[in-house]
């Protein structure tokens, strides 16, 4: 017998018992069967669940779920994570997803089946550099190099994996080409920034000519 707490049939406090009843609860649009931890008050007998049980409960019946559809549990998908380094909100952006999406997925929130396979593909680091390599825009430039240099260290760590060589698990020295995923050059990006410098310049020239034209 537990100490006392508030019950919601005699509307008053009284002492309970810890007990498990069997329950199902839709998941998913599917019945999931679990057993549920609820509090029986030793006044009227009534059964209940505080607001802390019913996460408990909530949670027993999505690992249930999980364990059902071989869903990554959150505790799985955040140590994906953290092996990379990323924030749940950068996480987001390499997989290219909304900016709380991470977050719902390790607060509890179900993922459905396609976004599941990419959390499973991406825990391989031959896998993130490809995944990398298609989003590297969607992260900050500090933030990018970073996980470039994390992902390239843990797949130096597992030698590279499944036959690639160093220079395609890391980066060629002709054309810096990632596992079939070239990247731009700095020239490239030179050029771009030189392109978007020279037409500023030519716009704010445009723009003194026509005041001296009006004046």
């Amino acid at each position: 017998m537990n100490k006392g707490d508030f019950c919601p049939h005699c509307e008053d406090v009284t002492r309970f018992r810890l007990i498990t009843r069997r329950e199902t609860l839709p998941v998913m649009g599917e019945s999931v069967e679990y057993q549920a931890r609820v509090r029986r008050c030793s006044v009227c007998g009534g059964e209940y669940a505080p607001t802390e049980l019913e996460e408990e409960n909530f949670k027993a019946a999505y690992n249930i779920y999980r364990s059902r559809h071989s869903l990554l549990t959150p505790e799985q998908i955040k140590a994906i994570r953290e092996k990379y380094g990323l924030s749940q909100r950068n996480f987001s952006r390499l997989l290219g997803w909304g900016d709380i999406t991470v977050h719902r997925y390790e607060s509890g929130a179900l993922q459905d089946a396609a976004y599941n396979v990419l959390l499973v593909l991406i825990d391989d680091p031959l896998n993130a550099l490809k995944v990398f390599m298609l989003n590297r825009n969607n992260l900050a430039p500090g933030v990018a190099e970073k996980l470039k240099t994390r992902i390239q260290e843990l797949i130096r760590k597992a030698g590279h994996g499944m036959g690639h060589s160093a220079d395609e698990a890391g980066e060629s020295s002709a054309g810096r080409t990632y596992l079939g995923v070239k990247e731009p050059d700095d020239e490239y990006y030179r050029a771009k920034t030189r392109s978007v410098k020279k037409d500023g310049e030519g716009k704010t020239a445009r723009k003194k000519t026509t005041k001296k034209q009006q004046l």
